[in-house]
């Protein structure tokens, strides 16, 4: 980095206001912070290697959501520098940087999966006031917004660069591009924080599981249970929203000599989760569900579920009309199950085959077949 000195400068901000409306009738906002755009995902260019790494133009790199992001300078290469080690600049101590190299750019950004919003902190390579610039663009090559902000430069390392962002009301944002000094000055910008959108339910996957059910002369009831481990596939990029205010439904169906009848449906109502921060988790004692979990995993593609089924009674209508062989010949003649979930309207299903596990007179399992 080129001529930013140790003085301590009084930082200033200053929005230039320039507003460009696309003809989508979208509704950007000039982001000035890291908190007010409130990122949901983000991108660590320290996933591009160790400072000085040479990045080329254009390369590929995966946000923590698995959004597929394209990162271009039609000026030259990359390198990746850090605050105090090969940029001595206003950034935060450590903080991972990707550099245009000293070139103007100008740093094109593009996501695979379209988001609401994004915004990094950005400074120019030389001492003193300058002007960064963000446009953004649609799927259509439509320039959506342009904001400018002024910063100054400072040797500081003390977190005071400039933050520059965009928040959109729905997730058009296909492209940002980022310059100083209309394109005539090299610079670096820090962590690209996004706003995902929410994740569409694509299917669910069973992954694990068993089935148990009781008889006995004694006409045993609510003791039957099922242990599910599924997960519900959702594209990279976007962001399962935790269902800690919403309904969530769950049905099991099975396929019978009788045809496909349902096993269990219950309703877990919005609010009712004991656990709603890094995963949602609800518990209870009672009939029926007694712990159900949903949870991000590294994996972007998926969220982890388990399913915990107690003290019910399923087929009641059936084993009532059965004798005790044949409720037996009836259940082992079970060859698969469906499971769906549906999260405030949202509908997520996957079947799975099941195979027969321990059998006895009174005891009948069935488990997912591996």
């Amino acid at each position: 980095m080129k001529k930013i000195y140790t003085t301590i400068v009084v930082i200033f901000v200053m929005a230039l206001g320039l507003l460009v409306p696309s003809l989508s009738q979208s509704a950007p906002t000039m982001v000035t912070s890291r908190a007010a755009l409130a990122g949901n995902d983000f991108i660590d260019w320290g996933d591009f290697g160790p400072a000085f790494t040479i990045v080329p133009s254009p390369s590929d790199i995966n946000s923590d959501a698995g959004n597929v992001t394209t990162v271009s300078n039609p000026s030259n290469d990359f390198e990746r520098r850090d605050q105090g080690f090969g940029w001595n600049g206003n950034f935060a101590p450590g903080d991972k940087l990707l550099f245009t190299d000293s070139t103007p750019g100008p740093m094109v950004i593009e996501f695979d999966v379209p988001v609401l919003g994004a915004g990094a902190q950005i400074q120019g390579d030389f001492n003193g006031a300058f002007t960064a610039t963000l446009e953004a663009y649609d799927e259509s090559n439509t320039l959506i917004a342009s904001f400018s902000l002024i910063g100054n430069s400072t040797g500081a390392a003390d977190n005071s660069a400039i933050f520059l962002g965009i928040r959109e009301t729905t997730p058009i944002i296909k492209r940002i591009e980022y310059n100083v000094d209309n394109v005539t000055q090299d610079f670096a910008i820090n962590q690209l924080d996004l706003v995902a959108p929410a994740a569409d339910l694509q299917e669910l996957v069973n992954k694990k599981g068993k089935f148990t059910f009781y008889y006995s002369p004694k006409t045993l009831v609510n003791v039957d249970s099922a242990s599910l481990v599924f997960n519900l596939l959702k594209e990279p990029g976007t962001i399962f929203p935790l269902p800690c205010n919403k309904d969530v439904k769950v049905t099991i169906d099975v396929n019978t000599p009788s045809g496909i009848l349902q096993l269990f449906t219950q309703t877990v109502r919005a609010g009712s989760a004991q656990t709603c921060g890094s995963k949602y988790r609800f518990t209870s004692g009672a009939r029926g569900i007694n712990d159900l979990v949903f949870e991000p995993v590294p994996d972007p593609g998926r969220v982890y579920g388990y399913l915990l089924i107690n003290k019910t009674n399923f087929l009641s209508s059936i084993r009532a009309s059965l004798t005790p062989a044949q409720y037996l010949a009836f259940i082992r003649a079970i060859d698969s199950y469906t499971l769906t979930v549906q999260i405030n309207g949202d509908t997520a299903l996957g079947d799975a085959s099941l195979i027969k596990g321990t059998l006895t007179e009174h005891k009948q399992e069935l488990i997912v077949a591996p």
